[in-house]
């Protein structure tokens, strides 16, 4: 888990055989999805959508227009491009 104060609460109730281990700050070789997510969230931001449901679309539509040259470039992890492929499937 990273470190983003959103993560981070006394409120949250964790059971005893769960443990959290926080990623170090600017470590993006250890969440190589955050890179992807940047990309995603640059191409969403030329939208606007207008609910939930053109969103979903648009999310839907953002992931399958990344090839996978691409997506391989930017995250450069095997187990992100598998993710990816049963994603768009």
């Amino acid at each position: 888990m990273d470190n983003a104060s959103s993560h981070t609460t006394e409120k949250l109730q964790v059971r005893e055989n769960i443990v959290f281990i926080f990623l170090p700050a600017y470590a993006p070789e250890l969440n190589p999805i955050e890179r992807f997510w940047k990309e995603l969230k640059d191409w969403l931001s030329e939208y606007e959508p207008k609910g939930l449901a053109e969103l979903r679309e648009l999310v839907s539509k953002g992931l399958a227009s990344f090839s996978e040259k691409a997506l391989s470039s930017i995250t450069s992890f095997e187990f992100v491009m598998r993710a990816w492929l049963s994603a768009i499937a």
